[in-house]
């Protein structure tokens, strides 16, 4: 009888030490990773001449999501100061917190539609998201791509300005985007 409450005990403690280590946030070594080298540049837009650009900086985005970020933002010369594009990388020390955010940032944005002529799935992303929205004062729309890998989650906006940034011009930068990330951002640290 004594075995068996032993054996019982034994198997409840193993059972708990399993259960917990699952329940344990899986940490990331992102330290590593420069959050510049995630950035686009003025090169990367279509038109380049007809943009400028605002960044890379940490000081005037989103720090309410992650305080270890950056960004960078492009204006055209059609709207110098406002309805740009931009793209900010974040990066959390767990792959939970980078889940949370991007399920967070997926929702925020999530107004819009999956626009009908996008054709890129991210095969080295671990979750993404893309949707547009009709501008309210504006006759073009806003798009939001959203994408996380492991414990780094990436986003561009932009505004299609005509003559300035397509749909597919979008496209291309968040396909450079993402081959940037897959080549820098190891699976499972």
């Amino acid at each position: 009888m004594k075995d068996r409450r032993k054996i019982f005990l034994l198997l409840l403690g193993l059972i708990s030490l399993v259960l917990s280590s699952c329940s344990q946030p899986q940490e990331c070594d992102v330290n590593f990773l420069k959050l510049d080298a995630l950035l686009i540049s003025i090169d990367n837009i279509p038109k380049p001449d007809s943009w400028s650009v605002y960044g890379p900086n940490n000081g005037v985005i989103d720090h309410e999501r992650s305080t270890d970020l950056l960004g960078i933002a492009f204006f055209s010369d059609l709207f110098p100061t406002n309805l740009g594009s931009s793209e900010t990388v974040y990066r959390y020390n767990t792959i939970e917190g980078a889940e949370r955010d991007f399920s967070y940032a997926s929702n925020y944005f999530g107004d819009g539609n999956f626009p009908n002529d996008w054709a890129f799935i991210s095969e080295k992303a671990d979750e993404s998201y893309i949707a547009c929205e009709d501008g309210v004062s504006v006759d073009f729309p806003k798009c939001y791509w959203i994408a996380r890998y492991d414990c780094i989650v990436i986003e561009f906006r932009s505004w299609l300005i005509p003559d300035r940034m397509t749909l597919e011009d979008m496209e291309s930068i968040v396909r450079e985007i993402d081959q940037k990330a897959g080549e820098l951002i190891p699976d499972n640290y």
